[in-house]
């Protein structure tokens, strides 16, 4: 792999710096309501500089959204390869999941991903076939484990845990308190397996 020169890794220093200053602005006010003058000021940059690395306001917003999902994915992919049992990564991912609020809460990712279709196509073509492709894996993990019934499709799992997802997403605000909680946290992986009906004999 070619080594990285000096020059190209303050660049990208830069870059990333540009846009977590830009993410923190749009987690307090929104992405709307934020200036390109104002992440420049929060950056401590130029707005020259901004144009410099990103074209347009929508070039930032495009490269955001990508470092938001991209870390998300990569997260998900050391889980999925690490050498734990099925119900471990489960657990793992729930929480990494809990730990990304911050980046998710507010309208403002949405709003970012509707704002320009460009961003919208990225999302849907790379980060959600992407995730998906990541929880067949495991959904086939838990199968051969035996936690999964193997009669259920994984698009049937992906639904269902996609729904349970959204839950949790709803209640951000008292999901790291539950998951800070290891007991709480085991009732609530229990009831995401099992449900609330006892099975009779």
């Amino acid at each position: 792999m070619k080594k990285m020169n000096g020059h190209t890794k303050r660049a990208i220093n830069k870059q990333n710096h540009i846009k977590k200053s830009a993410l923190e602005l749009f987690n307090k006010y929104g992405a709307s309501k934020v200036s390109i003058d104002e992440i420049a000021s929060c950056a401590n940059v130029s707005k020259v500089t901004i144009y410099k690395y990103f074209d347009s306001k929508n070039g930032l917003y495009l490269e955001i959204v990508k470092m938001i999902f991209d870390e998300h994915v990569d997260a998900i992919q050391n889980v999925i390869n690490d050498d734990l049992t099925f119900f471990q990564k489960l657990k793992i991912i729930i929480a990494t999941k809990s730990n990304s609020v911050f980046y998710m809460k507010g309208a403002f990712l949405q709003e970012l991903i509707k704002s320009d279709r460009e961003i919208e196509e990225y999302v849907e073509k790379n980060y959600k076939n992407r995730i998906k492709s990541l929880m067949f894996a495991l959904y086939e993990q838990g199968k051969r484990e035996g936690y999964i019934q193997k009669n259920l499709s994984n698009e049937i799992i992906y639904l269902y845990v996609e729904t349970f997802r959204r839950g949790l997403k709803e209640n951000a605000s008292n999901l790291e308190l539950l998951i800070s909680d290891n007991h709480t946290f085991e009732e609530l992986i229990h009831l995401f397996f099992y449900g609330l009906i006892k099975k009779t004999e």
